[in-house]
C-alpha cells in the first residue's frame, strides 16, 4: 500500500500479533481494537486544539496510525518514504507557465475519467473549481470524455458560491445540482464525523457530502480542494512566502496543564518530522511540504475523502508532474498573474464572471455585487438551534473521563460562548463543537484515558506551579474576553 499522489486517501492502519491491518475508516479500524486499550491520543487532541487538523500520522485513538505522506507501508508494518518532487527557483514566463501547466493538468483530469459511469464536479464560485470545470468541458468538447457530467454546489441562497457555480454550468452546459445547506443537516454531521472519521475534523466541514449517497454506482467525484496551493502557493488565502511555524499552542488552556506540557513536546516533534525525509530544501520549500503533510492532507483532504464511502473522490492539481512543475518555480512567482493566463486557455468567458472571494472579476479591485460571501451560517445555527445538544456532549460525562481536561475552564468557556454574537462563527466555537464530536466519538468506541507508558518517548513533565496554573488560565480568559468584545475572531 503506497501514498504517491499529493493528496488521496490515507487509510487507517494498526499492527499487533496477528499482523498489519489496514481499514478505510475510523468505525472499521477504533472496533478492532481491545476494548482495554481503547486510550485516547492527548497528542493528537493538543494538535485539534492547536491547529483543527493532526499532525503526521495520529489518530485519537492510541496504537492506530494513518498512513504517511508519500510512503509505503510493507506487510510487516514497516515503512518507505518516498521522495517529494524538488523545490527549485525557476522563473518561468507566466504565458509559458500557464501552457505547461494546461497540458500537464489536461492529462491529470483525462485519467480520472477513465471507465466513469457518471462525473460530478464539485464546483463553487472560485478559481480553482472553474479551471477544473473548464479544462473538464474542453476535454468532452474534443471527444476525450464522453461521461456525463453534473455539477454540484452545496450552500445558502445568495451567496456567491451558489449564483456563480449556478452560472458557471450553464455556460459549460450542464445540469446543476443546488445542495442546500440547513441547520439540521449540520446537525447530522457530528455523527458522520465521529463514527466514519473518528472524530477528526470539525463536523462544519462536511458540508453536504452526504449528497453522494444517492449517486450512481462507478460515479466520480473531482474536487478542486488543492488548486490554491499548488497553483498559487496559498494555504488559507496565506501565501507560502508569509506562513507562519506550525506551533503548539492551547490558547484557551483547555487542556489540563500538565498534559499540554506532556503532549506539545511530542506535537512539535510530530511537525518537525518531516524535515529531511525529502533531501535538501529551503526554509519555504520545508514549510510548504509540512503544509501538505500536515494541513491539506489531515485537514482538508481527509474531509473531503467521506465522499468515498459512496463515490470515488479524485482530487485534482495531485500529480507530481502538475505539482512539480510549480514547486520548481521560485515561490515569490507563483501568484495570481499564471492562473489569469490559464484562464484565458482554458475559457476567456470564466474570467467575466467576478470571484466569490472578492466579489469582484479576477485581479481587480472592488466588488461588483452584493451576494453573501459566506455560504453557510454555522455559527448561528450551533448557538440558536443546538446549543442544548452540544452542552449535554460536552458535559455529559465522557470528556471527563478522558482526565486530559480542564472541566472547569470547558464550562467557563461554554458560557462565554453563549455571549459571543449568535452569527459569529468563531474559533471557540470550532473548538467547543469539535469538543462535542470528540465526546461522541469516545462515547461510540468507548475510548478512555491516554495511557502513557505507550506514548513513544514519553518523558515527565515535572510538577506544575498551580500559581502559575492559576495566572495562565486568567490571562487565557481575559484574551477570550477581550476577543468577543472588541474584535470576534473568525474562522476561515
Amino acid at each position: 500500500m503506497s501514498s504517491r499522489l499529493l493528496g488521496e486517501a490515507y487509510p487507517f492502519w494498526w499492527h499487533d500479533q496477528n499482523g498489519l491491518h489496514v481499514c478505510q475508516w475510523s468505525s472499521g479500524a477504533f472496533s478492532q481494537i481491545g476494548p482495554d486499550e481503547r486510550a485516547v491520543d492527548p497528542v493528537a487532541v493538543l494538535s485539534m486544539l492547536s491547529l483543527e487538523y493532526i499532525c503526521q500520522d495520529r489518530t485519537l485513538m492510541q496504537g492506530v496510525q494513518r498512513l504517511p505522506w508519500h510512503s509505503e507501508l510493507h506487510s510487516n508494518a514497516e515503512l518507505t518514504y518516498l521522495c517529494a518532487p524538488p523545490h527549485g527557483h525557476e522563473v518561468t514566463a507566466p504565458e509559458t507557465l500557464a501552457r505547461q501547466f494546461y497540458e500537464a493538468y489536461r492529462k491529470e483530469l483525462l485519467q480520472y475519467c477513465e471507465g466513469a459511469d457518471r462525473i460530478f464536479v464539485l464546483l463553487s464560485g472560485g478559481m480553482d473549481s472553474r479551471i477544473m470545470a473548464g479544462t473538464l468541458h474542453n476535454l468532452q468538447r474534443e471527444g476525450l470524455v464522453s461521461t456525463t457530467v453534473e455539477a454540484v454546489t452545496w450552500g445558502i441562497d445568495e451567496s456567491r458560491d451558489v449564483v456563480y457555480s449556478r452560472h458557471i454550468a450553464d455556460l459549460l452546459g450542464w445540469k446543476w445540482n443546488h445542495v442546500p445547506l440547513t441547520s439540521e443537516t449540520y446537525w447530522s454531521n457530528f455523527e458522520l464525523a465521529a463514527r466514519h472519521l473518528g472524530g477528526e475534523v470539525d463536523p462544519k466541514h462536511l458540508h453536504r457530502m452526504d449528497w453522494f449517497a444517492s449517486v450512481p454506482p462507478n460515479s466520480v467525484v473531482l474536487a478542486a480542494s488543492y488548486g490554491d496551493s499548488v497553483g498559487r502557493a496559498e494555504f488559507s488565502s496565506i501565501h507560502l512566502t508569509r506562513l507562519p511555524p506550525l506551533v503548539p499552542v492551547d490558547r484557551n488552556r483547555i487542556l489540563k496543564r500538565e498534559v499540554y506540557l506532556k503532549a506539545a513536546e511530542h506535537l512539535q516533534a510530530d511537525i518537525m518530522s518531516l524535515r529531511g525525509r525529502h533531501g535538501e530544501r529551503s526554509e519555504l520549500g520545508w514549510r510548504e511540504i509540512e503544509r501538505q503533510a500536515h494541513y491539506m492532507r489531515r485537514h482538508l483532504c481527509n474531509t473531503m475523502c467521506v465522499i468515498n464511502r459512496w463515490a470515488k473522490i479524485e482530487q485534482s492539481f495531485v500529480t507530481p508532474e502538475v505539482y512539480g512543475l510549480m514547486w520548481a518555480q521560485r515561490p515569490d512567482t507563483r501568484t495570481d498573474e499564471m492562473y489569469t493566463h490559464l484562464l484565458r486557455l482554458v475559457n476567456p468567458e470564466l474570467l467575466e464572471m467576478p470571484w466569490a472571494r472578492t466579489g469582484a472579476l479576477y485581479g481587480s479591485r472592488g466588488t461588483l455585487d452584493t451576494l453573501s460571501r459566506s455560504f453557510h451560517q454555522y455559527g448561528l445555527w450551533l448557538r440558536r438551534d443546538h446549543s442544548e445538544r452540544i452542552e449535554a456532549l460536552l458535559f455529559g460525562g465522557r470528556l471527563g473521563k478522558l482526565e486530559i481536561f480542564d472541566m472547569n475552564q470547558i464550562k467557563w468557556l461554554f458560557k462565554e460562548w453563549q455571549r459571543e454574537r449568535q452569527g459569529d462563527n468563531t474559533i471557540l466555537s470550532t473548538q467547543l463543537s469539535w469538543l462535542a464530536t470528540l465526546a461522541r466519538t469516545c462515547d461510540i468506541y468507548d475510548i478512555g484515558p491516554p495511557d502513557w507508558e505507550r506514548q513513544e518517548g514519553h518523558q515527565s513533565a515535572g510538577s506544575i506551579d498551580r500559581v502559575t496554573d492559576r495566572v495562565l488560565r486568567g490571562v487565557a480568559r481575559a484574551s477570550q474576553i477581550g476577543r468577543r468584545v472588541t474584535r470576534p475572531w473568525r474562522v476561515r
